[in-house]
């Protein structure tokens, strides 16, 4: 035997690699109704001749397809497609994709973040913006209002494409909430009704109040939960007609337009008022006129064209008790730059009546929206009106006290 040769015995034993997944967008933005944008699930193999897919946490909207295999030089790829309505409440959904060859898995994610579709709130026109006390000195007897919940058009989607939703899953709250000094009122009960389909779907509630205070009251409708979100307000006053009238004038420094550096005090802003029910006790008479003077001459004016109810009460203090009242309407409304006033606005006043002028300093607050029930910024102050009335400058307003 030659010495120089040896035999070798070489084993070779196959190795599996583990199939290489992507998933592709990796995460996404989109409401709860609405069709999300595909997801691609890429599965590669080197040494395998086929692919599986498995997926949990798979919202109820959404499915899973195949979209075929190939091979090329002993290499798989396949593809499958999520798609779909999320039909799922507001969250992240973290979907895992387990892609396996038979012996071996890899693993793909992606996630959906899903928000709320919008809502828009209308008030009903026959609901009332007045409403008289049972009897004098009381408070309100039954009313009701209405108003309708629809999803907002156009339908912001997010990263998929649009779809209407089930408005019958909004979650709606109503109350009144005072603007003088009072307690906010919650409705006795609420009736919901959907109708319609589609974007044309429309939630109906019913909402009974009773027993209601003296007061003007911004309507506050929020919808909530965790498929629709949005909100609205409207106006309804209160009244009692036995407690008399208001009426005053004065002027004040409108809040935050001062500049201290420059000795400038405040764009100086005058108003006057009288507000009294009429005979019948029913139809609120008076007149709105407030100008606010810029410092190059030009200025805001809001003046009432029509009234919609009077409020009026007493509150307490340190030294005693105070008068006050609330009303509201609707008004022209002009700004600087604009050749002529623009209608269809509305406001609501709150005023302070703290005795006779150097006796105490009488206080006044106004709110001014647009058609759309916008608030008008330079025109309107801070909430709530209890805390967020301006002391008067100069002037004196009468409220029953």
């Amino acid at each position: 035997m030659d010495s120089g040769i040896a035999t070798v015995t070489i084993a070779v034993n196959p190795v599996n690699d583990a199939p290489e997944v992507s998933a592709d967008p990796s995460s996404q933005s989109v409401q709860y109704s609405d069709g999300i944008t595909t997801v691609t699930i890429s599965g590669r193999d080197i040494d395998s001749s086929y692919l599986t897919i498995g997926v949990s946490s798979l919202p109820e909207g959404l499915s899973l397809s195949e979209e075929g295999c190939t091979e090329t030089g002993g290499v798989v790829q396949c593809r499958w497609a999520l798609d779909g309505r999320v039909l799922a409440g507001v969250g992240a959904y973290d979907m895992t994709f387990t892609v396996s060859d038979g012996a071996l898995e890899s693993l793909a994610h992606t996630t959906l973040v899903v928000g709320q579709e919008n809502a828009k709130v209308a008030f009903d026109d026959s609901n009332l913006v007045a409403v008289k006390v049972a009897v004098p000195s009381g408070n309100s007897g039954a009313f009701d209002l209405v108003l309708h919940v629809s999803e907002a058009l156009p339908d912001l989607a997010g990263d998929g494409l649009a779809h209407p939703g089930d408005i019958s899953r909004s979650v709606v709250a109503v109350s009144l909430v005072p603007v003088g000094p009072g307690s906010t009122a919650s409705p006795t009960s609420c009736t919901a009704t959907a109708s319609g389909t589609d974007y044309d779907a429309v939630l109906t509630l019913t909402c009974s109040f009773s027993n209601v205070a003296v007061n003007t009251y911004t309507v506050q409708v929020t919808v909530n939960g965790a498929y629709y979100h949005g909100d609205g307000e409207d106006a309804l006053v209160v009244y009692d007609p036995s407690l008399g009238f208001t009426t005053g004038g004065g002027w004040f420094y409108w809040p935050g337009t001062e500049d201290p550096v420059s000795g400038y005090p405040g764009d100086r802003t005058n108003f006057g008022f009288t507000m009294k029910y009429g005979k019948n006790g029913t139809n609120v008479k008076g007149s709105l006129l407030l100008i606010s003077h810029m410092p190059d001459g030009t200025i805001y004016r809001v003046k009432s064209n029509a009234l919609y109810g009077l409020a009026l009460g007493v509150g307490q203090e340190s030294g005693g008790v105070f008068g006050w009242a609330s009303f509201s309407g609707k008004a022209t409304y002009q700004e600087p730059g604009w050749p002529t006033p623009i209608g269809n606005y509305e406001f609501v006043v709150y005023i302070e009546d703290h005795n006779e002028p150097g006796t105490g300093t009488d206080r006044f607050w106004i709110e001014v929206k647009d058609k759309d029930g916008k608030v008008v910024g330079v025109m309107s102050m801070l909430r709530e009106a209890v805390n967020h009335a301006v002391d008067l400058d100069g002037g004196n307003v009468v409220a029953p006290h």
